[in-house]
């Protein structure tokens, strides 16, 4: 399905967030013009945490420290390359994962206990087994620098 931004890309955010609160997917990545309007869509839906990031350490840290379950970035701000490492971070960030706010270590005890209770429970390495599959908004990132596509595709060979 194309999105041809605004309205498009709203409901095509509004169907990836949707997905992800009902656990029919694991996690969504959202892009659009700016990031931000895919990023307010998905937030408005119960149990979506989305998170607008700017380069990989925002990406891993959300995802560290508020479970943040879907990435939303921006394609006129967001180089292809600075993309592919967001969404690898926060691919490979589990909820509690040491990070760089972390100084890369364990997080204490008081953190470990916001965490937990900012997610619903889940804290600690244990916490990331994620289930289902990768929904993608927007997602088809330009290489050698052309314009982005806009659409949707949801890979459910690809654990999230």
């Amino acid at each position: 399905v194309t999105a041809g931004g605004g309205a498009a890309s709203s409901a095509a955010a509004a169907a990836v967030a949707r997905a992800v609160a009902e656990r029919r997917l694991a996690r969504g990545v959202l892009v659009c013009g700016t990031g931000a309007g895919v990023c307010m869509v998905a937030n408005k839906h119960p149990g979506v945490m989305a998170v607008l990031a700017r380069d990989a350490d925002d990406a891993a840290e959300a995802r560290s420290i508020s479970g943040a379950n879907v990435l939303c970035l921006g394609q006129m701000r967001t180089s292809p390359d600075v993309a592919g490492a967001c969404v690898d971070a926060f691919l490979g960030t589990g909820v509690g994962a040491p990070c760089r706010a972390s100084g890369g270590g364990a997080w204490s005890a008081e953190i470990e206990g916001f965490i937990a209770q900012s997610t619903g429970g889940a804290s600690g390495a244990e916490a990331f087994r994620p289930e289902g599959a990768l929904a993608t908004c927007c997602a088809s990132l330009a290489a050698a620098g052309g314009a982005p596509s806009e659409g949707v595709a949801a890979d459910a060979s690809r654990d999230g």
